[in-house]
């Protein structure tokens, strides 16, 4: 079934306001593109290059080929790599400051919500809000970029889970569905031994409860066994 002009309409509308946002941004989009072009160039270059170096060294025996094909296999895998990161990294920019002047609208645009609006809507129980909130205290608390793209696709799935279910409010049924869904952790595992994997995942979804009731997250599963044991810890740990 094909879409109606009037979605087409829709999405092509939508389309040229995201590049609204990314018109600003034009010169970081251009360095990332250029990158992109360099990364494609030498997909094709590698091959065309295979050819003359095979021939020059295993059936003519040249010297010269000899002594150049390795300096052009370095040559090329570095320009590969540098244009790779360029584009990758330019191009995660433009998006992450994308996002930013969206959330900037929409925070603006809640400042000027009516108060019946916010008595309807708890907004802290909100899914979206709730998982953004967490990951700006992420990343105040300096987690690294490799736990943080983790937990963003945990976030994603749960995201989808809660969309397939039609829910837009976080609970902790919720996430306790989430996990017997995807990952088979049921709610009578909580009191047995887990798996460094599965305290892993049970950590998603209790990090986004502790939140939701503290507004601060909670470090149930501390790496250094002494502070686990300091009677500070406990008594926090406690309160929580």
């Amino acid at each position: 079934m094909s879409p109606s002009p009037a979605t087409q309409t829709s999405a092509g509308q939508l389309y040229k306001r995201l590049l609204g946002y990314v018109k600003p941004l034009w010169k970081a989009f251009i360095i990332a593109a250029i990158g992109m072009a360099f990364v494609a160039a030498t997909e094709a270059g590698f091959p065309a290059l295979m050819k003359p170096m095979m021939d020059g060294t295993f059936v003519d025996h040249d010297p010269k080929i000899i002594q150049l094909t390795p300096i052009v296999l370095i040559a090329l895998f570095l320009v590969r790599g540098t244009a790779s990161f360029v584009s990758s990294y330019w191009m995660a920019w433009v998006a992450r400051h994308v996002i930013k002047k969206l959330r900037s609208e929409i925070f603006n645009h809640l400042l000027r919500l009516p108060v019946a609006y916010f008595d309807a809507t708890p907004s802290g129980n909100l899914l979206s809000k709730l998982l953004y909130d967490v990951e700006q205290e992420l990343s105040r608390l300096g987690y690294t970029e490799g736990t943080m793209k983790f937990y963003q696709r945990r976030w994603e799935m749960l995201l989808k889970f809660a969309q397939a279910k039609g829910e837009i409010y976080y609970s902790e049924q919720l996430g306790v569905d989430f996990l017997e869904k995807h990952f088979n952790i049921f709610e009578k595992d909580f009191n047995r031994p887990l798996s460094k994997s599965e305290t892993q995942e049970l950590r998603v979804i209790r990090m986004i409860g502790d939140f939701q009731l503290h507004n601060t997250v909670l470090r149930r599963y501390y790496k250094h066994k002494k502070l686990l044991k300091a009677p500070y810890f406990i008594e926090i740990s406690r309160r929580f």
